[in-house]
């Protein structure tokens, strides 16, 4: 019983009733049921915690299992397209010396050009004379493909 309440009934003339203790069980009133509520509450929000934490877990392996599924995916396309350039290359090398000495030709033709570009654009003579460097040298390199 509550201090007050004691007051009260000793007040009135009611002191066994004042003197004796009553436990929240015997006691009718919301005390008892509010505890019983809060108890119900906290295994309640645990269920749900519970639930929660199983279902976030099968998403994350889910995604996981996708992660890797895509990874696997992307190798597998990495390993084609190595394979593929591998071809090419095995190709380019049985290729006729010509035909070889012509594409070799035409991409020394196109740096000799960007060069010629980049000496245009430069504003440095150091770097203008180094330009009209490579594109001789591109120039040279090309005549001397094309002379095979």
């Amino acid at each position: 019983m509550l201090g007050v309440e004691k007051r009260i009934r000793a007040e009135y003339g009611d002191v066994e009733a004042a003197r004796e203790e009553h436990s929240p069980q015997d006691d009718p009133g919301d005390a008892w049921h509010m505890s019983r509520i809060g108890v119900m509450l906290a295994v309640a929000a645990l269920v749900v915690a519970g639930i929660l934490y199983v279902a976030m877990d099968l998403k994350v392996s889910g995604a996981r299992e996708d992660l890797e599924q895509a990874l696997e995916s992307v190798s597998r396309q990495n390993a084609a397209m190595i394979q593929s350039f591998d071809k090419r290359l095995t190709r380019l090398e049985a290729m006729p010396e010509k035909l070889r000495g012509l594409l070799i030709s035409s991409d020394a033709s196109e740096i000799a050009l960007r060069a010629e570009r980049l000496g245009a654009s430069l504003v440095n003579e150091e770097q203008k004379t180094l330009a009209a460097r490579i594109m001789d040298l591109t120039r040279e390199l090309e005549r001397s493909v094309q002379a095979k």
